[in-house]
């Protein structure tokens, strides 16, 4: 086996052992399980996709079709999973809170089946980060086309690799969607909603600044004391545009000051709005509510964007005697039965929708 093979298995292995040991310690109850969950995920969609695009594609629109049930599918199985893992959570929370209430426990575990599932969670954990740190480090390599990559053709020719590589990219991506899910929840719909608030007043404040400067006659008498001062030093070297040149650069300045003003403002603001959502998410109904909605907000814009980048790459991957530099790239989108609806066969371009930007058309 290949010294980098060796080293990515050690490393898997280590972060496995390191993890068990720390979860042992620490019990289920307060370790994440987003790893057991993840797998469970990955372990229930790829084989259900592989049968849907086997036993249901007949043409472009039953794949289309296949495609969106799969997609619904991971979806369903990470909530699921979350609200399984929160619930074994809750329990072994209230029993430590019990044993803690009858002085049975002080600290640590609640006991046995608290301790095993803490090692067991947080080591797959642990192994998932590590694997897919890994994994996302060779696919890189791969894809660039690297001097290097030619030193390790016997890793990405070997029968491990080639046997993973078209799931490689569904795991990732399922990850994505993860990862989408986990953080829209735990920031809430609101800190989106006032992220872009927030850009909306930034926007604003320069709009505003810059029509009140060239616009409003309030301030034309600050104007004409600025364009004085600064055609006294450009008329030397200005000539005969030195009037216009200094009143564009009072005109400037002014809509700088203001738009600083404005911008105090808008983080004076901002640093009280935030607070009071914290509060506010101190309740658990507002709590729940507002990461809902902020878990179908993150997973929509992620969705979103993975298909309109693959959108845009899709008539490359469509023509890879044209294009060989893409073909790499495209073959960890063959094999599969998730990722390649989000490149190769594109849901967005299954239903009809076009190119977003048209690159190919602009390289000719």
């Amino acid at each position: 086996m290949n010294v980098i093979g060796i080293a990515v298995i050690s490393a898997i292995a280590f972060s496995a052992l390191l993890g068990m040991i720390v979860g042992m310690i620490k019990g289920f109850a307060k370790v994440s399980s987003w790893g057991v969950e993840y797998l469970l995920t990955c372990a229930l969609t790829l084989p259900i996709g592989a049968i849907l695009k086997k036993n249901m594609v007949t043409d472009e629109r039953t794949l289309a079709i296949a495609g969106v049930v799969t997609l619904v599918l991971a979806l369903v199985f990470l909530i699921i999973f979350r609200l399984t893992s929160g619930m074994f959570r809750a329990i072994f929370r209230r029993s430590k809170e019990k044993k803690m209430a009858q002085g049975k426990r002080k600290k640590g575990p609640s006991g046995f089946f608290d301790v095993i599932f803490g090692g067991f969670t947080l080591g797959v954990k642990c192994a998932v980060i590590t694997g897919m740190i890994s994994a996302f480090i060779l696919v890189a390599l791969d894809v660039s086309q690297l001097a290097i990559v030619e030193s390790m053709q016997d890793i990405y020719t070997s029968g491990a690799y080639t046997a993973f590589k078209p799931y490689l990219m569904d795991c990732m991506y399922i990850a994505l969607m993860l990862l989408a899910l986990k953080c829209g929840y735990h920031s809430g719909i609101s800190n989106v909603l006032w992220t872009f608030i927030m850009l909306g007043l930034v926007v604003f404040a320069g709009i505003a600044s810059y029509n009140l400067a060239f616009n409003v006659q309030t301030f034309k008498g600050i104007e004409d004391s600025i364009s004085g001062k600064v055609n006294e030093f450009i008329s030397s070297f200005a000539g005969a545009e030195a009037q216009s040149i200094s009143e564009l650069i009072a005109k400037i300045i002014i809509t700088a000051v203001i738009f600083i003003l404005m911008l105090v403002v808008v983080l004076i603001i901002n640093a009280f709005v935030p607070k009071l959502l914290c509060y506010a998410r101190d309740s658990k109904l507002f709590y729940s509510i507002d990461g809902v909605l902020g878990s179908v907000i993150a997973v929509a814009i992620t969705l979103g964007i993975l298909l309109v980048i693959g959108n845009i790459l899709q008539p490359f991957t469509a023509d890879l005697e044209k294009y060989r530099f893409i073909e790499t790239f495209s073959s960890y989108f063959k094999g599969g039965s998730f990722a390649g609806y989000f490149v190769n066969d594109n849901l967005m371009t299954l239903f009809g929708v076009p190119q977003v930007l048209p690159v190919v058309q602009w390289l000719g």
